[in-house]
């Protein structure tokens, strides 16, 4: 369970497609903290939605390349 969990998190943290949506909303949080402040539970709730988009992705990503329907439960 847990070499599953370490395993899973490395593949996360191994996707340029993460990074580059991080940075983007990151960047985003920056600026409007500058002009709009933003409460610290916004930005979590938005880390969290990305991190949660982003594990769909890579498992639907996944499911293409194994040949399944990625719309299979």
């Amino acid at each position: 369970m847990i070499k599953k969990v370490f395993k899973e998190i490395t593949a996360y943290l191994a996707d340029w497609r993460n990074w580059v949506a991080h940075s983007i909303i990151g960047i985003a949080i920056v600026c409007l903290m500058v002009f709009l402040p933003v409460a610290p539970w916004i930005r979590f709730c938005l880390f969290i939605a990305i991190v949660t988009f982003n594990v769909f992705r890579m498992r639907r990503s996944r499911k293409k390349k194994s040949g399944q329907s990625p719309y299979d439960g």
